[in-house]
């Protein structure tokens, strides 16, 4: 809906909440979800929690 309307700036601040929720179960599906939907920063986020984190 952000992306329709170009409301970059409720886009970023929900990819920020939704970093908060990012954990070792679901970080694949955030990262799946975030490429699909044009998150730039979510994505970027679940990079760098994957290698941090190790191969999950």
């Amino acid at each position: 809906m952000a992306n329709y309307f170009v409301l970059n700036h409720l886009k970023e601040l929900m990819e920020l909440r939704l970093s908060y929720l990012v954990t070792r179960l679901n970080v694949q599906e955030m990262n799946r979800f975030a490429s699909s939907s044009g998150a730039n920063q979510l994505r970027g986020f679940c990079e760098r929690f994957i290698e941090t984190n190790g191969r999950l």
